[in-house]
């Protein structure tokens, strides 16, 4: 995760992350600690197609419109841009923040 999205995932406008991988690398109920950040609970995982992407998605990613949210993955990842598939996927992941104990300006 990218430190310019922390404050998004502890108040809660991120819920959900894409990431372009060979193979899911988290599965749902496992909890990942992010380094900076804390620990996420991931809830599911989805393989999606760049062209699926959806409002709702983009909303959970914590963008305005799926318009701007694909901008941001083509700039992460060009080759999304190419017609060609990869040895890649994209994977849709949902997740939960999870404070820790006693963690101040949490929901």
């Amino acid at each position: 995760m990218k430190k310019k999205y922390f404050e998004a995932i502890r108040a809660g406008r991120k819920t959900m992350t894409i990431r372009y991988w060979r193979r899911r690398l988290v599965r749902p109920g496992q909890v990942c600690r992010v380094r900076g950040l804390g620990r996420l609970r991931i809830e599911s995982i989805e393989q999606v197609n760049l062209a699926d992407l959806t409002d709702e998605h983009a909303a959970a990613e914590g963008f305005d419109s799926v318009a701007r949210l694909r901008q941001e993955l083509l700039g992460l990842y060009p080759v999304l841009a190419d017609e060609v598939p990869g040895e890649r996927q994209l994977f849709a992941i949902r997740f939960t923040y999870l404070p820790e104990p006693g963690e101040r300006g949490t929901r």
